[in-house]
Parts: structure tokens; sequence; C-alpha cells
């Protein structure tokens, strides 16, 4: 048949029976929201990098691995929270007239309370501290039991993250 369709002196005849039967077909509307399910169905592939970053992000949170990740978080806002509260403490002049430019006309005087008070606090604080004398093994310890309360509440939130086991159910279903 291809050589027919190569062949210059070919032609495809017309049948008029076939055309008016195919004329006659009635031509069908697709239902309403047909295009949506099937491009629903219909899978596009992410770029390869997406698809690596994303293989990499499910490595990093998977079984055995999770409990890191949450740890680092954890870590990652201890550390965070705390130097902001030491850069609040050391630049308490610096955030009162921060403060005081920016909020001259709305609350003044209550502001300035509220910021007396915590300046005062944080000072006292800061006095505190410096007055008591600690050893260094105290300090390792107490730093020992920071990092121990970490891990143990991060192992304890993965655990809870973990989907419930049935091991009963396997059992009977087994027999």
């Amino acid at each position: 048949m291809n050589d027919q369709l190569t062949d210059p002196g070919f032609t495809i005849e017309e049948d008029p029976v076939l055309d008016q039967l195919l004329a006659s077909l009635e031509h069908f509307a697709p239902a309403p929201r047909f295009e949506d399910r099937v491009m629903g169905n219909v899978i596009t592939p992410a770029p390869r990098w997406l698809q690596r970053v994303q293989a990499r992000g499910h490595a990093l949170v998977q079984h055995g691995r999770g409990w890191w990740f949450l740890g680092g978080l954890t870590g990652v806002s201890a550390i965070s929270a705390s130097a902001i509260v030491a850069l609040l403490i050391l630049n308490a002049a610096a955030v009162r007239e921060s403060i005081d430019g920016t909020l001259t006309g709305v609350g003044l005087p209550l502001w300035r309370g509220m910021l007396g008070i915590a300046a005062e606090t944080a000072r006292e604080i800061g006095l505190l501290i410096g007055s008591v004398s600690v050893s260094a093994s105290v300090i390792l310890a107490a730093g020992a039991s920071v990092v121990f309360v970490l891990v143990f509440n991060t192992w304890a939130i993965y655990r809870l993250m973990q989907p419930a086991r049935a091991k009963g159910v396997e059992f009977n279903a087994s027999r």
C-alpha cells in the first residue's frame, strides 16, 4: 500500500455513500467538566532540578532522619530566641529611643513605663547573673541537660508523628 501512496499517478477515490454516512453522524459535545476530569489525570513531570530538591527534602525527613531535622529546627529556634533576647537586653537604651521616636504621640507615658520596667528587669537579671560564681562543671552539666532535653523533646515529637501501628490486626489477618 505504501508503494501506491508514493506513486504520483495514484488517486484516492471518494466514496459518496461513506461521506453521506459520516455527515449524518451526530456530533457529540463533551459532558460538563469533562476537560477538567481528563486534564486532572494528565501527569506533567516536574523539572529534573525540582525532582532532585523534592527527593532530598523527602530523604531528610524520612524514617530515621526526621528527628535530626526536628532537632535542628528546635535548636535553631532556641538559639534565635536567645539571640533576640540578648540583643534586646544589650541594646535596651537603643530600643527605648527607637520606640520613643516612633510612638511619640501614641501612649508615650505607657510605653516609657513599660520599657522602664523591662530595662530595670533586664538590668537586675544581668546583675544577678554576674554576681553568681559558677564552676565550669556546673555550666557543663547545665549545657548537657539542655541538649538532652532538646533531643528528648525532638524524639517525642518524632514518635508522635509516626502513624499508628496495628500489629494485632496484621496478626489476626494472617490466620
